[in-house]
């Protein structure tokens, strides 16, 4: 599906292009998001536990939605604040007092929603 979802986006034709491009980032962010889980790599049984092959999907891909960020899309930033967000999440909520744990997770989201903000009223 992240392979479906990088042709629709990569591939130029001149049939409904705008829709497949929003349709390939949204594909490619789920799919994406999804394989930054190290348990999706486990059933391909060729990288081991799987976490190391994750990491390193996960820094790919973020590195190529901020590329796409410099051409002025939307769709990516929230996809990396996803990609943010669950990482934080994976590593701090064990270690964090509660409280401090989830304003500092409100913070990063308003950080990303003015991050947004800014990016589209520069259109």
């Amino acid at each position: 599906m992240f392979v479906i979802g990088f042709a629709m986006k990569t591939i130029p034709h001149d049939w409904q292009r705008k829709g497949f491009k929003v349709i390939g980032i949204l594909t490619m962010g789920i799919t994406g998001f999804a394989l930054s889980f190290s348990d999706l790599w486990l059933a391909v049984d060729l990288f081991g536990d799987g976490r190391v092959i994750s990491i390193v999907f996960s820094i790919l891909f973020t590195v190529y939605l901020l590329y796409l960020l410099t051409k002025k899309e939307i769709i990516p930033i929230i996809i990396v604040g996803a990609l943010i967000l669950r990482y934080y999440f994976d590593t701090l909520y064990d270690f964090l007092p509660r409280a401090l744990f989830f304003v500092l997770g409100g913070l990063i989201i308003i950080a990303i929603g003015v991050f947004i903000e800014r990016l589209s009223t520069k259109k």
